[in-house]
């Protein structure tokens, strides 16, 4: 299911960061490998449309990430 929200935080040195639901949901993380488009940098408060899966440990994180 296709979720919408704002990138609210992206750390360049770690190439992790937050996203913010438009559902009002708490901000959900995401890495920048998960960006479709390669090369792409994550800019803070650019609209974005995503998906949600959890990771190995068992967490929710952002996935296929694409501008909105």
């Amino acid at each position: 299911m296709a979720n919408f929200g704002h990138i609210k935080h992206y750390n360049e040195n770690t190439g992790t960061g937050f996203i913010r639901p438009e559902d009002g949901d708490d901000p959900i993380p995401f890495r920048k490998s998960e960006m479709r488009v390669a090369g792409e940098t994550p800019k803070e408060e650019t609209r974005v449309r995503y998906e949600i899966e959890n990771d190995r440990l068992g967490e929710p994180q952002a996935v296929r990430l694409q501008k909105a």
